[in-house]
């Protein structure tokens, strides 16, 4: 997925969510953290290319 097909198909249920959330007064913080990692993401040409999104998901062996 590019940063553009997240930001197209993603972002704005992902603002909703971070809407609809009740976070506590601590949480706050980690919110605008996550919320700058999200517009990040979107910029970048290929966000998701690190195995550390994907590694967890790959077959491997004989099924």
């Amino acid at each position: 997925m590019t940063g553009d097909q997240l930001y197209a198909n993603y972002k704005q249920q992902l603002e909703a969510y971070f809407e609809q959330q009740n976070w506590g007064e601590n949480q706050t913080e980690m919110v605008k953290i996550q919320r700058l990692r999200l517009d990040l993401l979107c910029r970048e040409p290929l966000p998701f290319v690190s195995p550390q999104y994907w590694a967890g998901f790959v077959s491997q062996g004989l099924a």
